[in-house]
């Protein structure tokens, strides 16, 4: 696994907020590499509120219908996230021995859970997309986009359909953006208080993309 990660950046305890944000998202995959029953057991372990002991991990592991020893992949994913964690976090891994979901655990709930400073990020991120160039290219794109929206709405931070419209054209490809915002774009349209009406020659396709945000 340790060579897998060779190019990404090891988690520290100095670093931003946001740099957990894009941490965990490669992390998720380093850990759960073509193993989707691993994913939703990361997952699982995000949204447990207290501590986890081996035997429950391991009880956990067996109910999914995960054939291998539990205590093995439990333990082979503690040394995973050790090897891609700063010496200023090894701490952290010391408490929860050979329990890595345990381990995962404890890192969101210090680096995410309801954080201020997380979900203010996330909101930075949220609101200064980077503009897709082609409909593939904003297919891909748009699933995380918007649930990393609903993230920062559970989290408390208002999300006003205006902030919504203005960060939704950032996204979108410049044709789209101009079929549905008009040429001045959604800053001029929220400016006027026309944002809950369609410019004229609105895209069809741009309807359809995602009804969340209008």
């Amino acid at each position: 696994m340790a060579k897998d990660w060779a190019h990404n950046k090891v988690f520290d305890n100095h670093v931003k907020p946001e740099a957990y944000i894009t941490w965990r998202d490669r992390a998720l995959d380093h850990l759960a590499r073509d193993r989707l029953d691993v994913r939703h057991l990361l997952l699982w372990a995000e949204k447990e509120k207290s501590e986890m002991s081996l035997e429950m991990v391991a009880q956990k592991i067996r109910a999914t219908g995960i054939t291998e020893i539990a205590e093995t992949l439990n333990h082979v994913r503690f040394g995973a996230i050790k090897a891609i964690l700063g010496d200023t976090l090894l701490d952290r891994a010391r408490l929860c021995e050979s329990n890595g979901l345990e381990l995962w655990r404890r890192l969101h709930v210090e680096w995410e859970g309801a954080a201020p400073l997380v979900i203010s990020a996330k909101a930075r991120v949220w609101q200064d997309p980077h503009r897709c160039s082609s409909v593939l290219q904003l297919w891909d794109t748009l699933g995380n986009w918007e649930r990393l929206g609903a993230e920062i709405a559970l989290g408390g931070y208002d999300l006003p359909d205006d902030f919504k419209a203005i960060a939704f054209e950032k996204l979108i490809p410049p044709r789209f953006a101009q079929a549905a915002f008009g040429e001045n774009g959604a800053g001029d349209l929220c400016r006027q208080g026309q944002m809950g009406q369609r410019p004229n020659g609105t895209c069809q396709d741009i309807g359809a993309i995602s009804p969340l945000w209008w």
